[in-house]
């Protein structure tokens, strides 16, 4: 991967923002910023395309204000694993899509590995599904 200055914060879409302060009602769940790797990692390991066509717009209109990179645990390792896996072709654009990989990750978390009537993330579940 070529080094590329990542900006200073990342974002959600207002879907995934929602979904994420369902989670962070449990404190037995990870916080945004640990969830992110996961959410990422779901969906570099489901090799989906799809996630790159999640629009993210300006705050005014959409764009959520989650944090920092900083805070992401192995955040370079990821925009590692992402830009191997989807062999991102511009740099330009490697953040950004990293984000929408988190805010389609954190739905699909929540449509497969979310337990309403507990409020936990079934982890068992998870590990079914992607065991490496």
């Amino acid at each position: 991967m070529i080094n590329t200055k990542k900006p200073t914060n990342w974002h959600l879409t207002n879907e995934a923002r929602d979904i994420l302060t369902k989670f962070e009602k449990s404190k037995a769940n990870m916080s945004a910023a640990d969830t992110a790797p996961l959410a990422v990692s779901l969906i570099i390991h489901s090799k989906d395309k799809q996630h790159q066509n999640v629009i993210i717009e300006k705050q005014s209109t959409g764009k959520v204000h989650t944090g920092r990179y900083a805070e992401i645990p192995g955040i370079d390792s990821l925009g590692l694993a992402y830009s191997s896996a989807f062999k991102e072709p511009s740099t330009d654009k490697l953040w950004l899509n990293i984000e929408k990989a988190i805010s389609a990750g954190i739905c699909l978390l929540n449509e497969k590995y979310f337990d309403e009537d507990t409020g936990l993330i079934e982890w068992d579940k998870i590990d079914k599904d992607h065991i490496l």
